[in-house]
């Protein structure tokens, strides 16, 4: 219902925050200034009702995923379990990462993008934005897995690559498709 914050929440989290269920009355309590809501903040904003979308940011969804090839190590089942929490309603492509840090603890990250596209968060920034917040370095990073929803639209590959080649150049992508489960 709120969120206090210690300066106005950017475009880039306006947008984000512009996919929760209540968004429009979402209250934003800035230190230093009156209470303000999401829709003051954010006119005339562009959001999953325009594209008719039902589905919201953080509802618990979850989608049900099984490998295509089958896995049994820890990283797997976790990248596998974040990808099913993904919220991916606008281009469908459920992904998610597990990495595995030196210090034998893992952090996971889902896929989750906006009506813009643009600024979307990756799998692994989720991920990383954990492992941050935990006190970790990446130059930590020993592992990571990668499950994307196979022949989906768009893939996390190259950008994930792309990253960890920047901050733990020794780490290769480890990739693993997954497929809806037919209940």
């Amino acid at each position: 219902t709120s969120l206090a914050v210690t300066a106005a929440p950017c475009g880039h989290c306006r947008q984000f925050l512009n996919e929760l269920s209540n968004s429009a009355a979402l209250k934003i309590l800035v230190k230093g200034s009156a209470p303000n809501t999401l829709a003051k903040l954010l006119p005339e904003s562009f959001g999953p009702s325009d594209l008719r979308v039902k589905e919201r940011l953080l509802s618990g969804k979850k989608a049900h995923l099984k490998l295509t090839t089958p896995a049994t190590d820890a990283l797997s089942s976790a990248a596998l379990d974040a990808a099913g929490k993904s919220y991916a309603p606008y281009t469908g492509a459920l992904s998610g990462v597990a990495v595995m840090s030196s210090t034998g603890l893992m952090y996971h990250g889902s896929y989750i993008e906006n009506a813009a596209y643009n600024p979307s968060l990756s799998p692994l920034q989720t991920a990383l934005a954990g492992m941050i917040m935990s006190g970790e370095k990446p130059r930590n990073i020993s592992a990571v897995t990668l499950v994307e929803l196979e022949n989906a639209p768009i893939s996390q590959k190259s950008a994930a690559q792309a990253v960890l080649d920047s901050i733990a150049p020794r780490v290769k992508l480890r990739r693993v498709t997954a497929r809806l489960k037919h209940r």
